[in-house]
């Protein structure tokens, strides 16, 4: 029941290591492929090699500040203010969805007997 800004950092900060991790290990394979590849591979490889810097640079520092907006955005439109930073999370109406009970499956067959 954390605030949402909180969690979504948190979240960031558990798979920050496991982000520049996997995106330095596969600098190093590009890097690798670049000086031992051919002339005709070497274009290839920068652009993908700028691709993963940006992507790694963009799903740590972009991403989650564009989540958070857009969770309070949507709490702003659904008529519920977002909490402020210490003020635990208001829980959200449970969401049922058709045809996710069991149930309400078998009595849809029993109906479509019946016409």
């Amino acid at each position: 029941r954390e605030p949402f800004p909180r969690l979504v950092n948190r979240s960031i900060l558990e798979v920050l290591v496991r982000s520049v991790t996997t995106g330095f290990g596969a600098i190093i394979a590009l890097l690798i492929i670049y000086f031992f590849g051919g002339p005709t591979i070497r274009d290839f490889i920068m652009g993908l090699g700028v691709g993963v810097i940006t992507g790694t640079y963009s799903s740590i520092f972009v991403a989650s500040p564009i989540l958070v907006e857009w969770h309070n955005w949507s709490e702003r439109r659904h008529g519920r203010p977002a909490p402020e930073a210490g003020e635990p999370t208001p829980p959200l109406p449970e969401m049922v969805t058709v045809g996710s009970n069991p149930a309400s499956a078998s009595r849809r067959r029993r109906n479509r007997r019946r016409r």
